[in-house]
């Protein structure tokens, strides 16, 4: 891994905006709507709609980019046709919304798990700092090549979308300073839950560049293992909370 440029960007909750209806195609009075298909059609069109979503995820998490990726190549590794993929998106740009929120869905799946308060208790701040590295690089590490798509589009987005994005986000963030407040006292700032989003702030973009859009030809790479990254930013991530300020 090497470690380059930070880059900030939002990759949780996003809104789904004018995202093309997978269920139909530019033809829209040729194909019914979803409400006149027949159950048994409904439930295959749901389940194509999912090998595609997962062929397209398994084909980026090899360290494709979906920018050289084919259709043909996400049908076949589905399973299905190319016009099977046709009937369901407009192009590939058109899977990123409902990657988005399928990832966003599993991250709110893990939520109960991650945040449950058994996980946390009797934990003094170093612990929940290298728990929470933990599962957040392992978040990072499963859906990688799905994320580095995902970070790509955001750069396309208009403010608007971007602000209804941090507006959704809201309950996440909560939840994250959440595990850290109880320690507050070992917090050296004068706003500890400000501090704790900062840290979150500094953390996810250090991860992204490190984990996404690390390049080998970085003049000056520092290689680190798994363990030795998580080791590091935990190490950071404490210490930004704990020094006061100079």
């Amino acid at each position: 891994m090497i470690i380059n440029k930070v880059c900030d960007t939002v990759l949780i909750d996003r809104t789904l905006g004018a995202c093309f209806n997978p269920n139909q195609n530019s033809d829209s009075e040729s194909k019914p709507s979803p409400s006149m298909l027949h159950p048994t059609h409904q439930a295959r069109s749901r389940e194509s709609l999912e090998r595609l979503l997962v062929a397209t995820e398994a084909l980026l998490a090899r360290g494709r980019t979906l920018e050289d990726l084919k259709v043909a190549e996400i049908a076949a590794e589905a399973g299905l046709s190319v016009g099977a993929f046709y009937a369901r998106f407009k192009n590939k740009a058109s899977l990123l919304p409902m990657l988005q929120t399928r990832y966003g869905e599993q991250v709110r799946e893990l939520a109960p798990v991650y945040f449950a308060p058994e996980r946390w208790a009797g934990r003094d701040l170093p612990g929940r700092v290298r728990l929470f590295v933990r599962l957040a690089l392992r978040l990072y590490l499963r859906h990688r090549g799905l994320l580095r798509a995902l970070a790509i589009d955001w750069r396309s987005w208009a403010p608007e979308r971007i602000q209804a994005t941090h507006s959704s986000r809201a309950d996440f963030h909560q939840q994250l300073t959440g595990v850290f407040l109880p320690t507050a006292d070992e917090v050296r700032h004068d706003d500890p839950e400000r501090a704790v989003l900062a840290a979150l702030l500094f953390f996810g973009a250090t991860c992204r560049d490190v984990l996404l859009f690390s390049r080998p030809d970085h003049p000056h790479p520092v290689h680190l293992s798994e363990a030795e990254l998580a080791d590091q930013l935990a190490r950071a991530f404490h210490a930004y909370l704990t020094t006061p300020a100079p």
